[in-house]
């Protein structure tokens, strides 16, 4: 399949280790290399691409192949690597179509803040050069959580930010749309932004670093309404002001501006401009300056996930569907923007094992896959270290009833068949040879492995996986993968061409912000 990224990485196929046990050889450019399919699920560093040199011609010549049905199945594919032009022009498309969806869900248009630095609050690195602080903004919506709540003010806060620098003085600034802010509660949009400016703000701090509160005015004070109460100690009366507070009960403390704040109405063309520097690349003042970033609201599933969702009928339905059509209605453009059934649509409506069971059952699966594995490997291992002709007639029934194909024990091949077409067994490679001391000692440790095994492997037995979830969203994921293949797959994208479009009309977007 024509995949559109100039730099493909070709990894493992994740399916082949799952469905390794289902065949019996692995053929790489077309030559057999092994016949022991247990090797590759317990060590599949051995078959690294890196390791055999794959490149993308090679990948149809590499496959697993089971001898006696002749099914195959491909023993590595390759994806997109993420960070050229081309997959950085399609993160940016679909992270600003999912503002869209996000605008088009909560049914009212965002706000859009830009945030500056005033030139004493300039954050600066250890080399001296002006940098963005991911903190700082963190800390922005923290406080302005906390403001609303201070006022009993109901909310619910959602954000797609980014963080950049000047074109020409390489000043440090953060633009993000705000979606759910209670603007109804202010009179205009100014009185919004002066809200909004208190938590773009520090709480100032006295001598003792302690927070100086607000107090109502004094009768008896001659300085003016909200001065501290230290201020009416040095005229030698007693100060009847009393410190202010919030609805909710919260001390009001003065703030010194960072900087400043401007707020505006969202329109239709505001996802881009926050998404823009993802095709542009950095333009940080110095290698050591933290790198322009975005970062989103992801709680929920993250930005855009509720539209999907409300969607999820339409397109399970249709495995065919390449984007989702989405009209922008709330800031009155009328435009049409599509959304492309990427992986994070996909992960969002059919979650992978580890997203879909319980924290704790996933975690007990994993470790009874991971001491399975490791329990096969020790044997395969001891095997190495004390070949069986070695053993007296005693001994050796006396070791090969503990270290017996572990499928062989019912519990355990009743555990690992329910969990392992789901979640492939791994454990890092181990060398006992360094630290077995001697055949009793090893024995030993196998009995405790297998103490382990058979609490676990209970366990595992115990939790409900819903297994027509998981046939279901395979057979989803193939039916694509074909429908895909069969339309795709003798095209050919001339990708040099489309980098240089790319790369164009970012220039010409930087040069419009000059104009």
């Amino acid at each position: 399949m024509d995949i559109k990224c100039l730099h493909p990485v070709v990894l493992i196929n994740p399916e082949a280790r799952k469905k390794a046990l289902d065949f019996d050889r692995i053929y790489i450019r077309e030559r057999c290399q092994c016949w022991v399919m247990e090797l590759f699920v317990i060590e599949p560093w051995r078959y690294s691409p890196k390791k055999w040199s794959i490149g993308l011609s090679d990948i149809e010549h590499c496959y697993l192949l089971n001898s006696e049905t002749g099914d195959m199945i491909p023993l590595y594919i390759a994806v997109p690597c993420g960070s050229c032009i081309i997959c950085r022009k399609r993160k940016a498309n679909a992270l600003a179509t999912r503002a869209i969806m996000e605008t088009e869900i909560t049914g009212s248009s965002p706000l859009f803040i830009t945030l500056t630095y005033n030139p004493e609050h300039l954050p600066k690195n250890q080399y001296g050069y002006l940098t963005l602080r991911k903190l700082d903004l963190q800390l922005f919506f923290k406080r302005l959580r906390s403001l609303l709540d201070n006022q009993s003010i109901p909310h619910s806060l959602r954000y797609l930010a980014c963080g950049e620098y000047g074109s020409n003085t390489k000043r440090p600034h953060y633009h993000l749309l705000l979606w759910g802010f209670p603007l109804s509660y202010f009179k205009d949009i100014l009185k919004a932004q002066a809200f909004i400016q208190k938590a773009w703000s520090y709480f100032q701090v006295d001598e003792n670093g302690k927070r100086i509160p607000y107090y109502s005015k004094c009768r008896t004070c001659p300085f003016n309404q909200y001065k501290d109460r230290r201020s009416c100690s040095d005229v030698a009366h007693f100060c009847t002001g009393v410190r202010l507070r919030y609805p909710s009960g919260a001390f009001i403390y003065r703030r010194y501006p960072i900087g400043s704040i401007k707020v505006l109405p969202a329109n239709s063309g505001a996802p881009a401009y926050i998404t823009k520097y993802m095709v542009k690349g950095s333009n940080a003042p110095h290698s050591s300056c933290e790198p322009p970033f975005r970062t989103a609201s992801n709680r929920g599933g993250g930005i855009g996930s509720a539209y999907i969702r409300a969607h999820k009928d339409e397109i399970l339905r249709n495995p065919s569907l390449e984007a989702l059509p989405v009209v922008d209605r709330v800031t009155g453009s009328g435009k049409l923007f599509y959304m492309p059934i990427d992986s994070w649509v996909k992960s969002t409506l059919i979650p992978s094992p580890s997203s879909f069971l319980k924290t704790k059952e996933y975690e007990t699966v994993r470790d009874f896959c991971y001491t399975f594995s490791l329990f096969e490997q020790c044997a395969q291992q001891l095997y190495r270290l004390y070949p069986m002709d070695r053993f007296i007639d005693g001994e050796l029934q006396y070791y090969t009833d503990v270290f017996c194909d572990p499928l062989k024990r019912e519990k355990w091949a009743e555990a690992y068949a329910h969990v392992r077409e789901f979640i492939p067994p791994t454990v890092p490679n181990i060398n006992i040879g360094s630290w077995i001391k001697d055949r009793d000692y090893f024995n030993e440790y196998m009995y405790t492995l297998t103490e382990r095994l058979d609490i676990l492997a209970r366990k595992v037995l115990e939790i409900n996986i819903d297994d027509s979830y998981f046939r279901s969203r395979e057979k989803y994921l193939k039916t694509r993968v074909e429908i895909f293949k069969k339309k795709y797959g003798n095209k050919k994208t001339n990708l040099d061409a489309l980098a240089e479009n790319i790369t164009l009309s970012a220039e010409r977007n930087q040069w419009r912000e000059y104009f």
